[in-house]
């Protein structure tokens, strides 16, 4: 079964940091996962736990882990962009979807978005005990997501969700960086 992603961002730049992929889920619980390098495409077929690790190994950074899905949510995309030093992940669950944003921060310039939200609710994470604001957002069809953003070492993380608040704060509840 493939799908057909096609996700647009737009970074300091203005240059467009995310092409249509397609992706699809192999039987034997491995991934495709698309990479890119200096223009050149290669698709890998790969475990959730590797493509944690070609995140960190390509980006030079430490990937955001969920601790926690709840049983039926799956990864089902994953783009990385050495050049860029971006990464997004995309989880389905039911009808709803997860991403994951990973942009390694340079030394000249700094990545972050702005989001035109209100912070609805605050999470504890488990790991490090730290709070995370989570803001939602109205989007075009006037209904709502959700937001987090965080910085930590050399990366800025930006997780979205059309999750209900209460299933989005169990997962963020448990999010974690891996030191390998």
């Amino acid at each position: 079964m493939a799908i057909l992603l096609a996700a647009v961002g737009v970074g300091a730049s203005g240059e467009r940091l995310f092409s249509p992929t397609v992706e699809s889920r192999m039987e034997d619980g491995e991934y495709n996962v698309e990479i890119f390098i200096g223009g050149e495409e290669i698709y890998l077929e790969v475990t959730e736990e590797e493509a944690y690790e070609e995140i960190e190994e390509r980006l030079g950074i430490l990937a955001l882990r969920l601790g926690y899905k709840p049983q039926g949510m799956e990864m089902e995309n994953v783009y990385i962009d050495e050049n860029m030093g971006e990464a997004l992940m995309e989880f389905s669950y039911d009808e709803h979807i997860l991403k994951i944003y990973e942009n390694k921060q340079g030394d000249e310039a700094a990545f972050d978005t702005q989001f035109d939200g209100k912070i609805v609710d605050v999470v504890r994470t488990f790991y490090y005990n730290e709070e995370i604001n989570i803001l939602e957002i109205e989007n075009d069809e006037k209904s709502f997501f959700y937001a987090v953003e965080i910085a930590r070492g050399n990366a800025y993380y930006c997780i979205t969700s059309s999750l209900d608040i209460k299933g989005l704060k169990e997962i963020l509840q448990e999010i974690y960086f891996e030191n390998v």
